[in-house]
């Protein structure tokens, strides 16, 4: 889940916990393993189509989050 660009939560279906990954300067408190910040970036993106991957230190894919917002037209 992400809340507009600061933080992406991201749950473990094995491990049934949750884990919240804050972009640099968002707000949140660094304190692991419950809370990290990353400092790559200021925010995770924010648009119609975003995806987020979490990679471990081998390379390899361990979560992957993608938001989709869909809007409809209407007629004028």
């Amino acid at each position: 889940m992400t809340d507009g660009g600061g933080r992406d939560e991201w749950s473990s279906a094995m491990a049934l916990t949750t884990r919240s990954i804050w972009a640099r300067n968002q707000g949140g408190v660094h304190n692991p393993p419950e809370q990290l910040i990353f400092d790559g970036e200021d925010t995770f993106g924010v648009g119609g189509n975003v995806q987020t991957i979490l990679y471990n230190k081998d390379g390899e894919e361990r979560a992957t989050h993608i938001q989709r917002s869909s809007s409809q037209q209407t007629a004028a």
